[in-house]
């Protein structure tokens, strides 16, 4: 049993009184601290123990002596909340992230969705347009316009911020090679074609 010896109560002590197990064959949810992204956090105890992922506990508690590290605790009821070890299995960093696509949890308030966003992704794509490069002349003009600091225009400008928004420059520039190269495909392809098969059919 781990133990605590600043709060002089075991660990597994402590993470029972903060699960809400009102539905037994359900979630069970955790009710103290969370990150950022909804998962339960407990303190692991001690001056410099840190904190640690509740549903990692859990799992922990419930299967003793399996070695978990390196691994990743998979959710099969898709809430990060719960601590259930019937909800909770052992997997790898690969198919914890596969799964997280798979379910559309990656980054599921980035951009504008995010409580903590000032702009729009029509803003971002307006300081990208009219940003002037190599010098940086207008950052402070495009920061006071749209009310936020020069940093974060250059981060926005730079890629750092936005990632997900492309710059409509760059993707109009891929659909251009792609057309490139498409164009002498087909036209490769025609010519291949017996001549009566080459005739362009048009529309009524």
């Amino acid at each position: 049993m781990l133990y605590n010896r600043v709060m002089r109560k075991p660990i597994e002590l402590r993470f029972l009184a903060k699960v809400d197990k009102s539905d037994r064959d359900g979630c069970w949810l955790w009710t103290a601290s969370v990150n950022n992204k909804g998962y339960g956090i407990i303190g692991r105890g001690g001056k410099n123990g840190g904190m640690m992922y509740a549903h990692r506990l859990s799992f922990n508690i419930a299967n003793p002596g399996v070695d978990i590290h390196g691994g990743a605790i998979l959710h099969s009821c898709d809430t990060p909340r719960c601590v259930n070890p019937k909800h909770l299995s052992l997997g790898t960093v690969g198919q914890n992230n596969r799964d997280m696509y798979a379910r559309g949890r990656a980054n599921p308030h980035r951009g504008e969705k995010s409580h903590k966003a000032k702009l729009t992704k029509i803003q971002v794509l307006e300081i990208r347009r009219r940003y002037r490069p190599p010098v940086r002349s207008n950052i402070k003009e495009l920061s006071q316009e749209f009310g936020v600091t020069k940093q974060s225009i250059a981060a926005i400008v730079d890629g750092k911020n936005w990632r997900h928004i492309e710059p409509e420059a760059k993707a109009q520039a891929r659909t251009c090679q792609h057309r490139a190269r498409l164009c002498p495909l087909l036209l490769r392809m025609v010519l291949a074609m017996p001549p009566a098969q080459r005739e362009i059919r048009r529309g009524p």
